[in-house]
């Protein structure tokens, strides 16, 4: 495309417009990075004629062409990286919010005026948000609440930004951009409370916010604003969750109807609690005022009944959807195959409800889904399936459909497959069936060697190794075991109580009380604190070999550090006192018995040291005793 450089149309050839296009980004290749000093030059060549046919719709000619009004979005949108938009903003937006119109020089006889209206501003924050920009959008709002600022934010463009704010990982200066707004005398409305909300996981978290917007902003809760805090409360974990019960019943006390919303979150909450049958009581009600089940409320039902374990009610469920010929996505199979994987002999069903999902035109599998069919053949500990299906993942068999933006036009998402590659969690799930050190030990140099790749690099962690380690305790290989804690050290992982213990108990299986106590000495030396498991292994070793004598050293230890001993320890000790004679095992077990606690003394607890002291005195006569 060439141009006259007057206001006349322009023609354009389709071969020379192409060959135009290759010469043009093969400039803006070799254009220097956005600084300081080459600022205009850049968005002379960025900005300048060529490219008014596309300018067209977001500028107009002042001054018989001499002079144009630029959007700021549009030059936010061509530019490609984060550095060049922070850079944008300091050189361009902020002066612009200063001066009202910063004139940018585009060619030698043209210039360009950056126009910034309240509308603009706020499009601009919410943009730099969504591009990850927190800083940026930080400085742009401050510097338009300024007192000498032309234009000045308005309680749309704090909404923004508290918005974007509550999505990221600041969520920290969401209460600071709130104080701000009482400064500048700007009430909130319902939708800043509803993203205020947005920031806040958990009903404890929830509650203090509430109490805080109520009494100090003088909030006046609507639907919208009960939706989000119920939402806020099932994200928690636990009994967390149960203050959604409380905005429930006192959103119905203010007479507020519920909508489908209100009840998806609710049983979101149900979720988190693990209550099953509140689940499914809360969704016949749902069908009672009048709202269909939906796919979120669907979702809610499966996972409840999944978390739960209970794969006859989970199955119900989805041969009910697919009676009702509800749609059935992603979340729904997975909840299904997770409440598969909870139960052993479901692994063949699972992988035929995978090829199922692959048959699919619309819904695809995602890492999720593969990694609860590969726990489910775990669970039921079949090994050559779960490795067939690591290796289908590593030669990319699966793919997942992922709404992506182009570069060309970044307005209309464009449906793009996307290989699924195995992740660290599918390796450790496979690593955990593993029959012999053999096969955990070839799984651990395919993730070392994956290193050497340029995508689906997978590197063994802790939880790797802890796998690789009880697969030696189960085989009694106790030089694999020292093999795989060597390789550990040489990726320069450093060893955590979890890999420690299972060395531990790989040494006690293998008759290595020796190990066993050097192992627990240098997790004292590296500071790493062990805990009832660790002790338990170590005791386990020194049954084994009959040192009775070390186990009561170890359970002094044990109290010393306040580590409670569990119904293992007592039962290790009372096997390893068996062959003593019964005076001297009566002296052992009072004196043990002496130094635990009243929750020791439980009958599920000290259950073998009451019973063997108790038939000690009855073989020496003690009836009194």
């Amino acid at each position: 495309a060439r141009v006259d450089g007057s206001d006349k149309s322009f023609k354009t050839n389709k071969s020379s417009g192409r060959s135009a296009t290759k010469l043009s980004h093969s400039k803006s290749r070799m254009e220097p990075k956005m600084t300081l000093e080459n600022q205009e030059n850049v968005c002379a060549k960025r900005y300048s004629s060529p490219t008014v046919s596309k300018r067209s719709k977001f500028s107009s000619n002042r001054n018989n062409g001499s002079s144009n009004n630029v959007s700021i979005m549009y030059l936010l949108k061509k530019s490609r990286t984060k550095r060049e938009i922070e850079v944008l903003v300091d050189e361009i937006i902020i002066p612009s919010l200063s001066n009202g119109l910063s004139n940018l020089k585009v060619s030698k006889n043209e210039s360009s005026n950056i126009d910034i209206s309240s509308k603009q501003l706020t499009q601009v924050i919410d943009y730099l948000g969504t591009r990850s920009c927190i800083s940026s959008m930080l400085k742009v709002l401050r510097q338009a609440s300024r007192k000498d600022c032309v234009i000045l934010c308005g309680i749309h463009s704090f909404n923004a930004a508290i918005l974007q704010l509550a999505k990221s990982d600041q969520k920290v200066h969401v209460i600071s951009l709130l104080k701000e707004m009482k400064l500048f005398r700007l009430n909130p409305n319902s939708y800043t409370f509803t993203a205020l909300f947005l920031a806040v996981d958990g009903g404890s978290e929830a509650s203090s916010l509430w109490k805080s917007l109520t009494s100090d902003y003088s909030m006046h809760p609507n639907i919208h604003i009960y939706n989000a805090v119920i939402r806020s409360c099932s994200r928690g974990h636990g009994k967390d969750a149960q203050a959604g019960f409380f905005f429930f019943y006192n959103m119905r006390d203010a007479g507020i109807v519920p909508t489908k919303e209100t009840y998806i979150s609710l049983m979101n909450c149900c979720v988190k609690m693990k209550q099953k049958n509140v689940v499914l009581s809360l969704m016949d009600e749902m069908q009672r005022s009048g709202f269909p089940p939906s796919e979120g409320s669907w979702g809610a039902a499966l996972s409840a009944c999944a978390a739960d374990g209970d794969i006859t009610s989970t199955l119900s469920l989805f041969k009910k959807m697919k009676e009702m010929k509800a749609f059935i996505n992603t979340r729904h199979y997975n909840a299904l195959l997770t409440g598969m994987s909870k139960n052993s002999g479901q692994d063949k069903n699972a992988l035929k409800i995978l090829e199922e999902i692959c048959c699919q035109p619309v819904t695809r599998p995602d890492i999720v889904t593969l990694n609860s069919v590969l726990a489910s053949c775990a669970k039921s500990l079949n090994y050559d399936d779960a490795r067939l299906l690591l290796e289908r993942m590593c030669h990319g068999e699966f793919v997942a459909q992922s709404n992506l933006k182009t570069r060309k036009n970044n307005k209309h998402p464009h449906s793009q497959s996307l290989t699924i590659l195995p992740d660290v969690i599918s390796y450790n799930i496979v690593l955990s069936v593993c029959p012999d050190p053999i096969s955990a030990f070839n799984l651990l140099q395919e993730m070392r060697m994956s290193r050497r790749k340029r995508v689906g690099v997978v590197t063994p962690t802790a939880v790797s190794y802890t796998n690789a380690l009880s697969v030696c305790r189960a085989a009694k290989d106790f030089d694999m075991a020292k093999e795989f804690m060597a390789l550990s050290k040489a990726d320069g992982l450093k060893p955590n109580v979890f890999m420690y213990s299972a060395f531990i108990w790989a040494s006690a299986s293998c008759h290595q009380y020796q190990s066993a106590i050097d192992t627990l000495r240098l997790m004292k030396i590296e500071e790493c604190l062990p805990n009832d498991i660790t002790y338990n292994g170590v005791i386990a070793a020194c049954v084994k070999d009959g040192k009775w004598e070390v186990i009561i050293q170890l359970f002094d230890d044990m109290m010393r550090h306040c580590i409670s001993p569990t119904l293992m320890t007592f039962d290790m000790m009372r096997r390893s006192i068996r062959e003593c004679d019964n005076d001297l095992k009566v002296n052992i077990l009072e004196k043990v018995l002496c130094k635990i606690g009243p929750k020791e003394r439980r009958p599920n607890i000290g259950f073998p040291l009451f019973y063997e002291l108790i038939r000690s005195h009855g073989e020496l006569g003690n009836w009194n005793r």
